[in-house]
Order: structure tokens, then C-alpha cells, then sequence
């Protein structure tokens, strides 16, 4: 399986861990963030396939990662053609261009880097398209109902 992901660094340009994780709380908790994920869970339930692909953003045949499911979803909210959308989703490669391109729709670029990190790694090897997919729904899912809860 191939990943987006490098962990090679070199700690050049890099922020301090507990910076990043301090953003990305605040992205997972803020008004923003809380509508990122719920524009997010109904990308993943609009997929006509349940399934989601790791190391790229999407395929031709229409198959994404959660990323890329994001994307789709508010560009054809935007009326975009699907077919132009995920051709152009197919050209991104790389965790920064895939984070960026959450961020060009809505997501904290933090948030953007988590869910594609989380679809590539954590999800990942361990998991068929279709678990990475109920997985990746159910993590959603638990990060609303505890913001909901707090």
C-alpha cells in the first residue's frame, strides 16, 4: 500500500508537536471545525461506493479518500461537474496538497493533514476500502457526539 506520508523529518520548518495538537483541538472543536465534520459525515454518506481509497486522493473511476470525498462533496455543491472535479482531484499528490485542498474547501489545514493522515496510516494497511470507510464514519461520528456532549 502506498502512502502520502513521509516520516523521514528532519524537523526543519516544522511547528512543535503540542502546538499542533493544541490546533488541532481547537479545529476539531470550534464552530468551524464542528461544520467541517458534519459537511464531512454527509461527503462519506453520499458516496455512491462505501469505500475509501489511501495514498491518493481519488481515481478516475470516482473512488476518493475522506479528503477527497470532502472535496467532491462541496464542489458539486457548488455545481461543479463530477467528472472535472475528481479529474482534478486525481492530479493533487502528496499529504500537503491533499490538506490543502481540504483547506481550499472549508477544513483547517490541520484538520485536513488529521483525516488524511488518519485515512493513509491509521486506517490504512489494517483496513479494506470498506473498513476504512466505516472507520473513518465512525471517528467522525464519535468526534461530534463528544463535542456535542461537552
Amino acid at each position: 500500500m502506498s502512502t502520502r506520508f513521509d516520516y523521514g523529518w528532519d524537523d526543519e520548518g516544522g511547528i512543535p508537536a503540542a502546538l499542533w495538537e493544541h490546533n488541532l483541538r481547537r479545529a476539531l472543536t470550534s464552530k468551524r471545525g464542528l461544520a467541517t465534520l458534519r459537511d464531512l459525515e454527509a461527503a462519506l454518506l453520499a458516496l455512491p461506493e462505501k469505500k475509501l481509497i489511501a495514498g491518493d486522493m481519488a481515481y478516475p473511476s470516482g473512488a476518493v479518500c475522506a479528503v477527497g470525498a470532502y472535496s467532491l462533496y462541496k464542489r458539486l455543491q457548488r455545481g461543479e461537474d463530477r467528472e472535472a472535479a475528481l479529474l482534478s482531484l486525481c492530479s493533487r499528490e502528496g499529504p500537503y496538497e491533499t490538506a490543502l485542498e481540504g483547506q481550499r474547501y472549508g477544513m483547517a489545514y490541520t484538520l485536513a493533514w488529521e483525516i488524511a493522515e488518519r485515512n493513509d496510516e491509521i486506517y490504512g494497511g489494517a483496513y479494506t476500502e470498506e473498513g476504512r470507510y466505516q472507520e473513518m464514519l465512525a471517528w467522525v461520528r464519535r468526534q461530534l457526539a463528544a463535542a456535542e456532549a461537552s
